[in-house]
């Protein structure tokens, strides 16, 4: 596929073409971005497309690339440029008939995304119509994978599964499509608590996609497919492949991935024993001296929850001796100088004077500890014997660097009622 891409490109490049010509290799260009790069580069390529078309009056491939460019902003999260194509696919000539597929494709995902799934059924059955009277064998198998999205979306699982297992078996030829109706299949299992089906889909599933070396399906994204992605690895499927489509997706940690020893977040920090930070799997060396009040910061914000920890906490327990702007003005080089040590200036955030170390971005041994614990809690589990170990933490408590600056044992205290 790359170096098809390549070869098109070259051609239209290096030789003479038409604006069809030119607007063919910028669709593919953005149909392989759209699976295998950037979703920025896909819109690129086909808003790129779409004003070759406006400037030179050949618009034969504007409706479909308005179509494809929605569906790209509708996995990107850009609800105005999904809006805009929305009312813009609405009001075009429409020249062929996998034009209007590709118009009820993009308005049925648009339409799920809504919780408008019965009004997306209703136009994906025209589609299946068009498709039976054109013979348009290329376009059944997305329509129907998009039929079983939206069967899924109003609790019709036996619909869903029928419509699947057509679009499965027309996705033959279409290994991207094949990724995309295999992870649909895991969904569909997970929601029927029928894991063993749904990992042995899973496995299929990332399989396929590590051999085509894709970087997202056809269809699935946001948090469904971050929680796919956690499925697999803590079912240790394809790790390392996995692994490297959260990261390039920059998916969100789903409920539940503190227990994932495989996902890979951004900063771990471990306070049980020795206090150490990982950053994307690297040990950070802490040895120079410029950096002990950064941390320190961070193993007293970890102390006294992680959350939401007003500014003045840290003016006492850090510089207690300092006067309320020298406090601030402190505070505020501190901060920055853990930002830039840390290497992710959204781990922490803060809000109106509260500190928060941001869960979707780093890893705390702690707090992943007490999420478990609560859990079984209120699962009705007895609560383990933990009051000896969770009073005794090296980096944070008696022994460590604020034992002086934590008297109230904020930790140890937390940890203690469980």
């Amino acid at each position: 596929m790359i170096a098809y891409l390549q070869r098109l490109k070259s051609l239209v490049e290096n030789g003479p073409s038409s604006p069809l010509a030119t607007m063919f290799a910028l669709q593919t260009e953005g149909l392989f971005s759209w699976y295998y790069g950037g979703l920025d580069e896909a819109a690129l390529a086909f808003r790129h497309c779409i004003s070759i078309g406006e400037s030179t009056g050949v618009q034969l491939l504007e409706p479909t690339n308005v179509s494809y460019l929605g569906q790209v902003a509708l996995m990107a999260g850009d609800a105005e440029v999904v809006s805009e194509c929305s009312l813009l696919v609405d009001r075009m000539t429409l020249f062929r008939p996998s034009d209007e597929l590709a118009r009820i494709i993009f308005l049925g995902r648009v339409q799920i995304a809504q919780g408008k799934a019965e009004d997306a059924l209703a136009g994906l059955e025209e589609g299946a119509r068009l498709c039976q009277n054109y013979c348009t064998v290329n376009a059944r198998p997305p329509l129907n994978l998009v039929k079983a999205e939206a069967f899924r979306a109003v609790s019709r699982r036996s619909s869903a599964f029928r419509a699947l297992v057509v679009a499965f078996r027309g996705a033959r030829q279409n290994r991207q499509l094949e990724f995309a109706c295999l992870l649909m299949f895991a969904q569909l299992h997970l929601d029927s608590s029928q894991r063993s089906r749904a990992v042995a889909a899973l496995k299929r599933g990332f399989g396929v996609g590590r051999q085509i070396e894709a970087r997202r399906t056809y269809s699935c994204y946001g948090p469904p497919f971050a929680a796919l992605c956690a499925e697999a690895l803590e079912a240790k499927i394809e790790v390392d492949y996995v692994q490297s489509l959260v990261r390039h997706n920059r998916l969100t940690p789903p409920p539940g991935a503190e227990a994932v020893d495989a996902w890979p977040w951004p900063i771990r920090v471990y306070a049980f024993g020795p206090f150490e930070i990982y950053l994307d799997g690297e040990r950070l060396r802490a040895g120079r001296k410029a950096q002990r009040k950064p941390l320190d910061l961070l193993k007293a914000l970890i102390a006294f929850g992680s959350r939401d920890v007003p500014e003045t906490r840290f003016w006492e327990a850090l510089w207690p001796e300092a006067t309320g702007d020298a406090a601030h003005k402190a505070f505020e080089i501190t901060l920055h100088r853990l930002r830039s040590l840390l290497g992710d200036k959204d781990a922490l955030l803060l809000d109106e004077g509260r500190l928060t170390l941001d869960p979707n971005h780093c890893w705390v041994d702690a707090r992943a500890f007490e999420r478990l614990v609560v859990y079984g809690r209120d699962a009705g589990y007895p609560a383990p014997p933990v009051r000896t170990q969770a009073c005794s933490f090296p980096a944070l408590g008696s022994s460590g660097v604020l034992a002086s600056a934590l008297p109230d044992a904020s930790l140890q205290h937390r940890f203690s009622r469980y």
